[in-house]
């Protein structure tokens, strides 16, 4: 294996050990999410002290959002300048959206009844 590969996934242990869930490990390290998910099997196997998620449910449950690669660069570098992750960002984005009845204005389409 090479370093550089070692590296990755060595880093990817050590944010699933720091309770980080592997979709958003995935999302750091611009790896598949279900490699990290093996990964982190993997390594509970060989003794490491990673926890085990769930997928939330009801109130608070997460919803995945599909977006242009360019979209999702651009919000990556504006949450990472932040100190944030990308979902989180993300989320606040739609909240303030929706609280503060931008839609409209956002969309631009000219209204729901157009």
């Amino acid at each position: 294996m090479h370093a550089q590969e070692q590296d990755w996934r060595a880093e990817a242990i050590k944010m699933g050990k720091d309770g980080v869930r592997p979709v958003e490990i995935a999302r750091r390290l611009d790896k598949d999410k279900d490699v990290i998910w093996n990964l982190m099997s993997y390594a509970r196997r060989r003794g490491e002290d990673i926890p085990r998620w769930q997928r939330p449910t009801g109130k608070g449950a997460k919803m995945a959002v599909r977006m242009a690669p360019e979209t999702r660069k651009y919000l990556q570098r504006t949450a990472r300048a932040r100190g944030r992750s990308l979902s989180a960002l993300a989320a606040d984005l739609l909240e303030t959206i929706a609280r503060d009845d931008m839609v409209d204005a956002v969309v631009d389409d000219g209204g729901a009844n157009a």
